[in-house]
Parts: structure tokens; C-alpha cells; sequence
């Protein structure tokens, strides 16, 4: 199986409810490490409620993601957890385990974050966090991927 690239869109129309699904594959959140080794995903249906979006937090190591903060122009938003736990799967592009864990987002927090002046990403981990800068508008990157996320959501029926 060929992995996705970052930042990828797809739609899909359920066979089994008729829901309209949305989403983009978890694009890289620019840090201050040599290497991204944050991603970003989300994912919408149809048959969820009105604005709600859930985002996919991966981490490229083995760590327990405890927390996924925004900070969108100065205004700070902190996501709740869907996932009780921090999952871990295999890296399809590299040796090694990502940490994964999921999310409760709003179309509005997107909207707002693509359309910062500058929007800074913490990922904290037990004991310590990560920052990135979801503004980086380059292929592969949270803003574009997101652009085009939003941009589906509208086409969404």
C-alpha cells in the first residue's frame, strides 16, 4: 500500500450510511527541530454536528500526547480529547512508531487558524511540549492542507 502524502484531501461517499466524509492525511506543523516531527490531520462527516471537525495529532516517536494547544493571533484554544489514550502505529514511511491521538475541533477554529497572521501549535507530551507553527504555506504543510480541507468542507453536500 502507497502512503498518502502530507496534506492530502479526499472525499468519500459512505456505502453503509450515505454519510459525505472529508479528509486531509496529517501535514507536517513546522518546528524548531532540524526535522517536522509534528503532523496535523482532520476528518468531517455529514453525519456529525453541525462544525464539528476531529483533528489527528501524530508525533514521529513514541510519546504519550497529552495536550494540543492553539494559539491563533494571540487567543488560545485548548482541544479535548477524543481518544482516552495516545495510540501508537507504524510509520509506513520510516523505521520506527508514531504516537497518535485525536482530537474535538470546530470548523471555526480552522477558519480562524488558516486565516492568522500567526497560529502556533504546543503539543504536550508527559514532562514536556513541542511548538510549531501551522502558518508555513508550503506543499505538505498544515495551512495549505487545511485550505484545501475547508475549501472541501464548503463543496461538502
Amino acid at each position: 500500500m502507497i502512503p498518502e502524502m502530507p496534506g492530502s484531501v479526499s472525499t468519500n461517499l459512505s456505502k453503509f450510511d450515505g454519510a459525505s466524509e472529508i479528509s486531509v492525511s496529517p501535514a507536517w506543523v513546522q518546528t524548531s527541530r532540524w526535522v517536522a516531527s509534528i503532523r496535523l490531520g482532520a476528518y468531517r462527516s455529514s453525519k456529525m454536528e453541525p462544525g464539528a471537525i476531529v483533528i489527528k495529532a501524530v508525533y514521529e516517536g513514541v510519546e504519550s500526547i497529552e495536550r494540543l494547544r492553539f494559539n491563533i493571533d494571540g487567543t488560545f484554544e485548548e482541544l479535548k480529547p477524543l481518544d482516552s489514550s495516545t495510540t501508537y502505529e507504524e510509520d509506513d514511511r520510516n523505521p520506527g512508531l508514531l504516537s497518535v491521538r485525536r482530537f474535538h475541533a470546530t470548523d471555526d477554529l480552522i477558519r480562524r487558524a488558516v486565516n492568522a497572521t500567526n497560529t502556533i501549535v504546543r503539543m504536550d507530551f508527559r514532562g514536556t511540549y513541542l511548538d510549531g507553527e501551522f502558518g508555513l504555506n508550503q506543499a505538505h504543510f498544515a495551512k495549505p492542507a487545511f485550505k484545501k480541507f475547508l475549501t472541501a468542507l464548503e463543496n461538502q453536500p
